[in-house]
């Protein structure tokens, strides 16, 4: 693992020192995402960590990926391009924790240059299982090796997450490599159809909820707020049901005026729009942060690798100042 550098050794320390723990165990998080072999040893990763620590984040999920090369393939594998190295990430998991924040891993399956594992089929079966259990169990025993708190086990994975058995038997594998929490990042639409939330700590959703329409594609941060309501009725009543608490494994909002129709559509064109942004993020706050069953949320998502203006990066944006301002009050009145 790569060394730290005395003055960056000295940085993380003061950081480290003028944090306050949590009291309430709310994961206040965000993503980092590296999409290269070395992001995560570069001196931006490095300093967008220790950003996020200084804005208040208590946790930090760390991306990792392995590759398909298209959706009916079943060759997983790492890519030696994309895939993050198992140096760089433990590099970002040290650092991290040195700055007082619990750790995250966070491997997921990417699919050709533009495709998305939620619509994956690949055409051999076993075959993919084979590669994926190899990759989890990988990734299971990387995160006890870098003192990581939770680690997610799959992410979006619609078409597949109704195999409970093949599920429940990986799960106990990794449970056998890893001492941590478990969770599943469930697509928004996925969550409910998910028969495994038993063997697991949280319930993970991808929250990516529509909150507006084509008809009235701008709304106010009020009216945001408001449109989280029906959704709130049916996670908490699915909390209920489950007996767990839910965490909203990713959460975020592209700079564009129309980012609340469509969240997770990371290729609508748009009009440049930061204030959306900080609404949306805002939105949450005011409507969701302080649900009984809501254990945590984590913004996707900072980019060490940089993002063009319109992209879901709060870094350097309002909605940055939100996260900020609503880690610090959070932290004064829970």
């Amino acid at each position: 693992m790569i060394a730290l550098t005395a003055a960056l050794a000295l940085t993380v320390a003061a950081i480290a020192a003028s944090r306050t723990p949590s009291r309430d165990g709310f994961q206040r998080g965000f993503v980092v995402l590296g999409w290269k072999s070395d992001s995560y040893v570069r001196p931006t990763a490095d300093a967008a960590l220790k950003r996020m620590a200084a804005d208040g984040a208590s946790h930090v999920a760390i991306f990792t990926q392995w590759v398909l090369p298209d959706s009916a393939s079943s060759d997983l594998a790492p890519d030696p391009a994309r895939t993050p190295s198992d140096a760089s990430i433990l590099h970002a998991m040290s650092l991290a924790r040195g700055l007082g924040m619990n750790v995250t891993l966070k491997p997921q399956i990417g699919v050709g240059s533009l495709g998305w594992i939620g619509t994956a089929r690949p055409s051999d079966p076993a075959e993919f299982w084979k590669r994926y259990s190899a990759m989890l169990l990988h990734y299971a025993g990387l995160a006890q090796r870098g003192g990581a708190s939770m680690l997610v086990i799959g992410t979006e994975m619609a078409t597949m997450s109704g195999d409970t058995r093949r599920w429940l038997e990986l799960i106990g594998e990794v449970r056998k490599r890893f001492t941590g929490a478990l969770t599943y990042a469930a697509n928004y639409d996925e969550y409910q159809r998910v028969g495994f939330w038993g063997a697991l700590d949280y319930i993970g959703i991808d929250a990516y909820f529509p909150l507006a329409n084509a008809a009235h594609p701008s709304p106010t941060g009020a009216q945001l707020a408001a449109a989280w309501r029906e959704h709130l009725t049916a996670i908490g009543r699915f909390s209920g049901k489950t007996g767990k608490r839910v965490l909203f494994t990713e959460l975020g909002y592209r700079a564009i005026a129309t980012t609340a129709v469509r969240p997770n559509d990371w290729k609508t064109a748009g009009t440049t729009d930061t204030r959306a942004q900080a609404d949306a993020y805002q939105a949450f706050y005011d409507a969701v942060a302080k649900q009984p069953w809501m254990a945590g949320v984590y913004w996707w998502a900072v980019n060490p690798d940089g993002a063009p203006p319109q992209d879901y990066d709060p870094i350097g944006k309002p909605a940055e100042a939100v996260v900020a301002r609503e880690n610090a009050r959070a932290m004064l009145t829970r």
